[in-house]
C-alpha cells in the first residue's frame, strides 16, 4: 500500500482539535490557484451517498444526523495550475483538522508534490505530512499525555471468534494491548476490529484521539473492518466528530457492535 499525504492544521495544543474555517480555507486556495475547482455539488453528494451506506450498516443515530447536518457545507477541491498539468483532490469539511490528499494515479504523486508543498505554504497553518500505513507509529511515543499511556496500560485484547475486541479501560478478560508475537500483529488474525470505550475513564477525549488514530490506520492498512462502540455520553463531542470524520460506525454496546459484524 502506497503512502498517502494530507495536511493537518497545527494548533496550539497538538492533542487539541483544531481548524482553518472551510470559507478561509476557500478563499486562499481561489486567490492561490485561479484554475482550481471547488465543487460543493459532489461535496454534497459524496456526503448523502456515505450517509446511505452508514444507514446500512445500521450505524449510531448520532453519527446519521452529524453526517445529514454537513450536506451543504462540505465541498470537494481539485487543485490544479493549468488545464493539462498534474492535478489532485480534497474533499473539505465546514471544520478540517486535516484535508487528505487524493490523486487520479498512484504515479500521480511525485508529479503533484511541488503543487502540494504551494497548497501548504499557501494555507501556512497546515503542515505537509505523510503516512506508510503499513509502518504505523509507536503506540507509546515519549511525548504521549500519561493518561494515554495509562489508558494504553489498562487496554486488553480479547476475541470473540475472528473479530479482535481491543477494549479500554478496566477490562481484566484478554491479554494486555499490544499483543505480538513472531512479528505477527494483532489485527493479521482477525477479520474485524472492534474498539470498545464503554470503560474508558482514564483521560479525556482529546487526549485519546491520536492513539485512537494509530488503531485506525493500522485496522484500514489490513482492510480490516473497524467498529466504534461507546454509550452516548462516555466521550466527548470532540471525539464523536473525529470518529465521524473519519467515516466510522459507532454502537450503543458491544453486542450491538459484534450483531453488526455478523456476530452475536
Amino acid at each position: 500500500m502506497a503512502l498517502f499525504d494530507f495536511l493537518s492544521h497545527r494548533g496550539p495544543n497538538k492533542y487539541v482539535e483544531s481548524w482553518m474555517p472551510m470559507d478561509e480555507v476557500l478563499r486562499r486556495v481561489t486567490a492561490r490557484f485561479p484554475l482550481a475547482i471547488v465543487d460543493r455539488e459532489r461535496g454534497d453528494r459524496m456526503v448523502r451517498d456515505h450517509l446511505a451506506e452508514l444507514i446500512r450498516l445500521d450505524a449510531h443515530t448520532v453519527v446519521l444526523e452529524d453526517w445529514k447536518a454537513m450536506e451543504g457545507h462540505v465541498a470537494y477541491v481539485t487543485i490544479r495550475e493549468d488545464a493539462a498539468g498534474p492535478r489532485f483532490h480534497f474533499f473539505l469539511t465546514e471544520r478540517p483538522t486535516s484535508i487528505e490528499i487524493e490523486y487520479d494515479r498512484e504515479e500521480d504523486r511525485d508529479l503533484c508534490r511541488p503543487l502540494l508543498e504551494v497548497l501548504a505554504d499557501a494555507l501556512g497553518e497546515y503542515g505537509l505530512e505523510s503516512d506508510d500505513p503499513e509502518r504505523p507509529p509507536d503506540l507509546k511515543p515519549d511525548d504521549m499525555p500519561d493518561g494515554v499511556r495509562d489508558t494504553i496500560g489498562e487496554m486488553h485484547l480479547r476475541w470473540e471468534g475472528d473479530i479482535a475486541i481491543l477494549a479500554a479501560g478496566p477490562h481484566p478478560d484478554g491479554e494486555p494491548f499490544p499483543q505480538e508475537s513472531d512479528g505477527l500483529h494483532w489485527c493479521d488474525d482477525s477479520s474485524n476490529v472492534i474498539l470498545d470505550l464503554t470503560g474508558f475513564v482514564s483521560c479525556s477525549a482529546q487526549d485519546l484521539i491520536e492513539w485512537a488514530q494509530t488503531i485506525i490506520q493500522t485496522a484500514q492498512a489490513r482492510d480490516r473492518e473497524l467498529r466504534l462502540c461507546y454509550p452516548p455520553g462516555t466521550v466527548d463531542e470532540r471525539l464523536t466528530r473525529y470518529f465521524r470524520i473519519i467515516q466510522l460506525p459507532i454502537h450503543d454496546s458491544l453486542a450491538e457492535a459484534l450483531a453488526a459484524s455478523g456476530t452475536g
